[in-house]
């Protein structure tokens, strides 16, 4: 191996885009060659391996070097409320209006790309906040990903950094009530940080064992797919949702061009078709 690591052929970045298809559904392009690359390169190095293709093998051969490998692959971008409107949104018309036609009920809402947490925790304040105004609302928050590190790092729940810095200018009150100083980071507190459950899930497969979601945050995942497997995960994701579901994508996204179960009600904003989401029959995707 040489000082600056072995070099990834062409033929060889071809197999490792199959392989990074077969195991997690992302499509790479030929311009992400460079990233692929180095990111793996680091991987190698730490295993001993002195050629790619070798990797390869090793991958394919399963077990834990599988997950690593995964995790080495996915993009993982997140903060705290991102999209001010989803949030107005969320906080604004969708809780008060699910807690208004479903007394008595628990809220369930999934964060279906969760990268870091910061999503899944967002959504617990939120809930948090509402719940200290409309007695008797209660709420359990799922978020999942792919990476094992992703989920580690989701269930330790220690933040700084630009987006935690974005968090407190944004919202400062709201900060200041629910982030804790763990010394050099910061933790949600414990109140809002009992209702979130992490785990692992690949989207390419149906999710197990859950009860029928009222409100999934699917958002800046789907552009890593293709047309048609964008399809196939919002058939699993569709599987899993109440019949006056909300669905929110990414700003980056739309379902328009695609064939799913999904009508749009606003921008980034989608519930079942023929469900009872206000609104939902405004534009069928």
């Amino acid at each position: 191996m040489s000082i600056t690591g072995p070099e990834l052929s062409d033929e060889t970045f071809h197999r490792i885009v199959g392989l990074i298809h077969d195991v997690t559904g992302i499509t790479v392009g030929a311009s992400r060659k460079s990233m692929v690359e180095g990111r793996l390169r680091r991987r190698l190095r730490e295993l001993g391996v002195d050629r790619y293709e070798h990797y390869v093998e090793l991958v394919r051969a399963g077990g834990d070097e599988r997950l690593a490998f995964i995790d080495a692959v996915t993009t993982n971008e997140t903060q705290f409320f991102r999209t001010p409107r989803i949030w107005a949104f969320i906080e604004q018309d969708f809780l008060p209006r699910w807690f208004a036609a479903h007394p008595g009920r628990t809220c369930r809402i999934w964060s279906a790309a969760a990268s870091s947490g910061e999503e899944a925790h967002s959504l617990a304040i939120a809930c948090d906040l509402f719940a200290a105004r409309h007695t008797g609302f209660a709420y359990r928050i799922l978020g999942t990903d792919i990476s094992r590190e992703m989920v580690a790092r989701c269930e330790a729940g220690l933040y700084s950094g630009r987006s935690l810095d974005a968090f407190r200018r944004a919202r400062p009150d709201v900060f200041a009530q629910y982030m804790l100083p763990q010394q050099e980071q910061f933790a949600l507190a414990a109140r809002p940080r009992s209702a979130i459950t992490f785990r692992r899930h690949n989207l390419f497969e149906p999710l197990r064992g859950q009860q029928p979601f009222d409100l999934v945050l699917l958002r800046n995942v789907l552009i890593y797919f293709t047309a048609s497997d964008q399809e196939r995960v919002l058939a699993n994701v569709g599987a899993c949702l109440a019949d006056d579901a909300a669905l929110i994508i990414g700003e980056s996204e739309s379902l328009s061009s695609l064939t799913t179960g999904f009508a749009q009600v606003q921008p980034l904003i989608y519930g079942r078709r023929g469900g009872s989401l206000p609104g939902v029959e405004a534009q069928v995707a």
